[in-house]
């Protein structure tokens, strides 16, 4: 997939951490941690990559959601912790999942791990074309303007900072139509398979970080502790679903506890 960058053998020296690699959100890109890194924190112990039908990055060559993740988890064929806001959770889930030999961890911001109701399921996949083919309809910048009226996106005017919105709206508008509907199609909560049986299994450490003010994706949460052997939450305070956005100091300190392990 280009225009994402890969993580080599070479990069690190045998005895390293495993580096840090963080994915973003739907309709997001890299530089949605822009206020999240630590000073000075880049190079080989850190990627930001971006996701199929994103930016430059082109939609994956697959199609069913379990193969784009192996495309995408292809691109760090080495040990890793696993960063991943909201498409980009889901997605960094399915792969410690698939992969624990190349997962040590995994920091989960709003993630859904699948529906299992096959009827709520389909519902979700019809909500997903119709997003898609509004995307195809309007354009990115009219799908955009309604996507930011989202209740799950309210929170945001009142505790992100004017230049993270900018950004954050200024990347929005950076995709093309054909990508963004793309990943809607293929990335979606209905196209993903549930996960919560393999959660029951796994073994790699999860943590899951979840806005106070998001109440639905702290639903979700209180039932993966209760499913998942190893994993913990930390609920922050006042933030809603994009924690990175709105208390980008709590989502640095969980990166910088990756460090070195």
């Amino acid at each position: 997939m280009g225009g994402a960058k890969s993580v080599s053998e070479g990069e690190r020296q045998q005895g390293d951490a495993p580096p840090v690699v963080l994915i973003h959100g739907f309709a997001g890109g890299p530089s949605m941690w822009d206020d999240v890194l630590p000073d000075g924190w880049r190079g080989p112990g850190l990627r930001c990559l971006g996701l199929p039908g994103h930016g430059a990055v082109p939609p994956a060559s697959a199609t069913h959601f379990k193969d784009v993740v192996a495309e995408i988890a292809a691109q760090v064929p080495i040990r890793c912790h696993l960063v991943g806001y909201s498409m980009g959770a889901r997605i960094a889930l399915a792969w410690a999942l698939s992969r624990p030999d190349r997962v040590a961890s995994a920091t989960l911001i709003g993630v859904q791990p699948g529906l299992e109701d096959p009827t709520e399921r389909g519902r979700r996949a019809s909500w997903d074309e119709e997003q898609a083919a509004l995307i195809e309809r309007v354009g990115v910048e009219g799908f955009i303007d309604e996507w930011e009226k989202l209740p799950l996106f309210a929170s945001q005017t009142s505790n992100a900072t004017a230049r993270a919105l900018r950004r954050q709206r200024e990347t929005r508008l950076a995709h093309d139509v054909h990508g963004l509907a793309w990943a809607m199609r293929h990335l979606g909560v209905g196209a993903m398979p549930p996960l919560w049986s393999a959660l029951r299994q796994c073994q790699t450490p999860i943590e899951l970080l979840i806005g106070e003010n998001d109440t639905k994706f702290r639903a979700v949460a209180t039932r993966i502790v209760a499913t998942a052997p190893r994993v913990r939450q930390r609920v922050v305070a006042g933030a809603g679903h994009n924690v990175a956005l709105e208390a980008p100091a709590e989502v640095r300190v969980a990166i910088q506890s990756l460090r070195g392990r």
